[in-house]
């Protein structure tokens, strides 16, 4: 047996004998923590469980770790709860393969003002989650499916079209390598209603391309770029 291969095993039975997730388990699942604390991600291959994010670790690009703490707040609100997990899960997933963007630096000022209305409750997203408990809590597994169609296509119609007006469109490269993250995600969460998976990552990939074509309409009359 080889000196590295005894020093990984040894370091992963280490890891799992003291509580600590694996990085992978940290993903959409801040709560993989069990002493109160929450799960983050300092690489693709290391987490930590701590109080907050350390300084220069992944989750420490701002929104995404607003959505940490926010999937956290939620954790008993089953009813808008999926959506935050959705959001968190598609912001990890970027920020961690960061590399394969052409422009980080542009997902990166999207992502981080796109995110921002929603954890502040700014605009009408505090009656859009009041319409959710009222209209849809008392309706199993289809009360929280429509309770995220209806935050995902105001969040994306309102918070990604602002984003994308102010910091440009991206290139298409990184458009469609972003929207093949929200497919995944999309799919990891089990929406638990038939063909419910399909359809919302159809209308997700449909109203995002709706925004695109608007901020082009926006930018190009102002001579703004508008892929970075």
């Amino acid at each position: 047996m080889s000196l590295f291969f005894i020093i990984i095993s040894y370091f992963l039975l280490f890891e799992c004998a003291n509580g600590i997730p694996l990085a992978r388990e940290c993903t959409g699942n801040p709560r993989a923590c069990d002493d109160g604390t929450v799960c983050f991600n300092k690489s693709t291959s290391y987490s930590g469980c701590y109080k907050k994010c350390p300084s220069g670790w992944i989750c420490n690009a701002g929104a995404v770790e607003d959505l940490v703490q926010e999937v956290e707040n939620l954790k008993d609100d089953n009813i808008v709860n999926g959506f935050a997990i959705n959001q968190l899960c598609i912001g990890q997933t970027a920020c961690k393969t960061r590399e394969k963007l052409e422009n980080p630096s542009w997902f990166d000022n999207v992502l981080n003002t796109f995110v921002e209305p929603y954890i502040q409750r700014a605009g009408n997203w505090s009656s859009v989650i009041r319409k959710c408990h009222d209209q849809w809590s008392v309706i199993p597994v289809v009360g929280k499916y429509r309770c995220q169609e209806l935050m995902a296509d105001y969040h994306i119609a309102q918070d990604l079209q602002n984003a994308v007006n102010r910091h440009g469109c991206g290139t298409q490269h990184d458009w469609d390598l972003v929207g093949e993250y929200i497919k995944d995600c999309v799919k990891k969460s089990h929406i638990g209603v038939p063909f419910g998976e399909t359809y919302a990552i159809s209308e997700v990939i449909k109203n995002r391309n709706i925004v695109r074509e608007k901020c082009k309409k926006v930018r190009k009359p102002l001579g703004l770029q508008i892929e970075f």
